[in-house]
C-alpha cells in the first residue's frame, strides 16, 4: 500500500504541458526507433554468442575460470556494455574475450549515438512547435467535451493582412458562413508565436493555419476535406513560391508587401529569389511541401475543375474546398499575377471565380466584416 501515495503524486502531471510535450516526443520517436532496436537485437545476439564461445574455449581453468555460465548470462553483460553503463558485476577473464569486448565497447559507443539523436531531434522539433501543439491539444479537448458551434465563434480577430496568403482561406470561410470578424493588417503584438495568421476567438489565441482549419470547420458545421487542405497548403503554395515568375512575384509583393506596386515591378527578380528561399525552407521542414511536377498552377487547377459536381466543387453551392482555394488565389488574381490568371484561364475557371466573388466579396475577405 506504500506505493499508492507515490502513484497519486503522478496525477499532478496531468496538467503539466511539459510532460505532455515529452509524451508526444516519445510517440514521435516510436517508429524511427524500430531501426536501432533491430540493430540492438542483432548486436546482442552476435556478440553474446561470440564472447561466450571465446571465453569458454580460451579461459584458464587454473586461474579465474570461465566468467559466463550461459549465453543469457552473457546477454546481460553485452547489453550493459553496449549501453555504456558498464555495471561491472561480471566481465570476461580470457585475454581474447577481452579483445572482443573492446570491439563491442567501440560499437556500443557508435550505436548509442543513433537513438540519442532520434530522441533529441524529435524533442527539439516538438519543443520548437510547442505553442502550435498545445493549442491543437486544447482544441481537441474542447471538441471532445461536446464540440464547437457558431455560437462559440465570438469576438473573432484574424491577424495578418491580405499578403498573409494562407490567412485569406480562413477569412473566406468566415465571410461565407457569416461569422463577424476583424482583420488586422499586421502581426499580433505581445505573443510568443511570431508567424501569421493568428486567430483570436473570444480572447483565446489559435495559431497555425492547419490547426485553425481543424478548429474552425467543426465549429461551422462543415467537414474539412483534408486531402484538398494539404493540396492547397502544400502543393499549390510550394508551386507558387518555388516556380513563380518575376512578374507574378513582383506584382504580389508590390500590392501586399512593398510600399508601392512600382517598387514590386522593379524588384521582381529579388522577390522571386526570396519566395524560392522561403519555399525551400518549408520543403525541408515538411515532406509534403512539394511543387507540382508541371511547374505551374494550370494542371492543379484542371484537377480541381475535374472534380466539379455542378457549378462548384461542392455542386450547386460552394463547399469548403471552393472556399479554401478561392481564398488562397484571391490576392494574386486581384492584382493580375500571370501565374494565377493563366491557371484560371487554362482550367476554364473564370466563371467559377466570378461566382465566388459574388458570394464572398473581396473587401470582406481583405478587411473583415466588423469594424
Amino acid at each position: 500500500m506504500l506505493l499508492v501515495p507515490i502513484f497519486r503524486l503522478l496525477k499532478i502531471t496531468r496538467h503539466s504541458s511539459g510532460i505532455r510535450l515529452l509524451v508526444i516526443s516519445i510517440q514521435g520517436c516510436a517508429a524511427p526507433l524500430t531501426v536501432p532496436a533491430f540493430l540492438l537485437l542483432l548486436m546482442t545476439v552476435f556478440f553474446s554468442c561470440v564472447i561466450f564461445w571465446i571465453e569458454k574455449h580460451t579461459a584458464n581453468a587454473d586461474e579465474d575460470g570461465v566468467a559466463f555460465l550461459s549465453i543469457p548470462h552473457v546477454i546481460w553483460f553485452v547489453i550493459c556494455t553496449i549501453s555504456t553503463v558498464g555495471y561491472g558485476d561480471v566481465y570476461p577473464n580470457s585475454e581474447t574475450a577481452k579483445m572482443a569486448t573492446c570491439v563491442l565497447i567501440l560499437c556500443g559507443v557508435c550505436y548509442m549515438a543513433m537513438p540519442m539523436a532520434i530522441i533529441g531531434g524529435t524533442f527539439s522539433r516538438v519543443w520548437s512547435d510547442r505553442d502550435k501543439i498545445l493549442i491543437a491539444e486544447k482544441a481537441k479537448a474542447k471538441m471532445a467535451d461536446g464540440g464547437l458551434n457558431k455560437d462559440d465563434l465570438k469576438d473573432v480577430v484574424v491577424w495578418g493582412g491580405p499578403g498573409a496568403i494562407q490567412g485569406n482561406r480562413l477569412c473566406a470561410l468566415l465571410v461565407y458562413y457569416k461569422i463577424p470578424f476583424k482583420r488586422m493588417d499586421k502581426k499580433k503584438p505581445k505573443t510568443a508565436y511570431k508567424k501569421i495568421p493568428i486567430m483570436d476567438v473570444a480572447g483565446r489565441q489559435v495559431n497555425d493555419t492547419a490547426v485553425i482549419m481543424k478548429f474552425l470547420c467543426p465549429a461551422l458545421g462543415v467537414e474539412l476535406d483534408q486531402e484538398w487542405n494539404i493540396k492547397i497548403a502544400c502543393t499549390w503554395d510550394a508551386t507558387f513560391r518555388l516556380c513563380a515568375d518575376k512578374v507574378t512575384a513582383g506584382r504580389y509583393a508590390g500590392a501586399y508587401v512593398l510600399p508601392c506596386s512600382c517598387l514590386g515591378c522593379c524588384m521582381g527578380g529579388v522577390v522571386k529569389k526570396l519566395l524560392k528561399g522561403q519555399g525551400e525552407k518549408n520543403a525541408k521542414n515538411n515532406e509534403k511541401y512539394r511543387a507540382h511536377p508541371s511547374g505551374g498552377l494550370s494542371e492543379p487547377a484542371k484537377e480541381f475543375k475535374n472534380e466539379f459536381k455542378g457549378k462548384y466543387h461542392g455542386g450547386d453551392e460552394p463547399d469548403v474546398v471552393d472556399l479554401m482555394l478561392y481564398g488562397y488565389i484571391l490576392p494574386a488574381v486581384e492584382v493580375q499575377c500571370p501565374m494565377f490568371t493563366t491557371a484560371l484561364s487554362d482550367a476554364g475557371l473564370e466563371e467559377w471565380y466570378a461566382n465566388m466573388k459574388g458570394l464572398v466579396p473581396v473587401d470582406a475577405v481583405f478587411k473583415g466584416t466588423q469594424k
